[in-house]
């Protein structure tokens, strides 16, 4: 018995160092439309593969720009647009692009406070020229969503008089939350992102979805770490994370 537990404690080691060989630590540089889910799949990816994350997160056109000047990375979540360019440029493996959700637009108001009602585009404009503060992403294409649609409801220079703008568009939620402002315009799952806030989708016929797409480097050193990190995006196991974190997947 002795002899057979000890081959058995054996053979465990040996299985654990080389799952700990296996192991990889994988670079993504995803946009911020994916951070929540990220942050909530980690530690379930790690735990069951080994591998460790690092996760730089920026809105999409600067990482897509950091990608182009030399950054390192296994795995970058863009838009597809983005990652065809990375593709063309030789940046991104040909063929391991992989849709994992779409973001849509919304508001975020103060968690307690009254629900907006933008049911309709006379109704957003209505509510929009009402509110005293606003704050909406410059960049990326949620906000160069929004900016067209004020432009084309003919009421730019309102909005802009009392809005708070921030080009990346990060925090916007935050500046809610904390009373700076009454109202933010971005991705849903952006806004979701923060704390105190309660977040409004766009009506089906307003909405803009934003496609989150992954890819991986064709400079990575863990390749087959880095596909088996997008695969687990797409799986079964990883939808309901997904669309807690306000991402469509249809």
């Amino acid at each position: 018995m002795k002899t057979v537990l000890a081959v058995a404690a054996g053979l465990l080691v040996l299985l654990l160092a080389e799952a700990a060989a296996q192991a990889a630590d994988i670079v993504v540089m995803s946009s911020t439309g994916l951070q929540a889910a990220l942050e909530a799949l980690a530690p379930k990816l790690e735990k069951a593969t080994g591998d460790k994350l690092a996760m730089t997160i920026g809105p999409g056109n600067d990482l897509k720009d950091k990608i182009e000047g030399g950054a390192t990375f296994d795995v970058t979540i863009l838009t597809p647009a983005l990652i065809d360019m990375l593709i063309h440029d030789g940046k991104v493996v040909p063929g391991s692009a992989a849709n994992i959700a779409r973001a849509g637009v919304g508001v975020a108001y103060k968690a307690g406070g009254k629900r907006p009602d933008i049911s309709t585009l006379a109704a957003l404009k209505q509510t929009l020229l009402e509110v005293k503060s606003i704050t909406y992403a410059t960049a990326g294409q949620s906000g160069t969503y929004f900016i067209k649609l004020i432009d084309q409801m003919g009421i730019t220079d309102q909005v802009k008089a009392k809005s708070k703008t921030l080009p990346g568009g990060h925090g916007v939620g935050e500046l809610v939350a904390t009373g700076q402002v009454e109202l933010a315009v971005q991705s849903v799952p952006d806004l979701m992102a923060a704390q105190g806030v309660e977040v409004v989708p766009f009506p089906k016929d307003l909405q803009n979805y934003t496609v989150l797409t992954g890819g991986v480097a064709a400079s990575s050193k863990n390749p087959q770490a880095a596909m088996a990190f997008l695969k687990y995006l797409t799986a079964p196991e990883a939808v309901p994370v997904l669309k807690a974190k306000g991402l469509a997947l249809d």
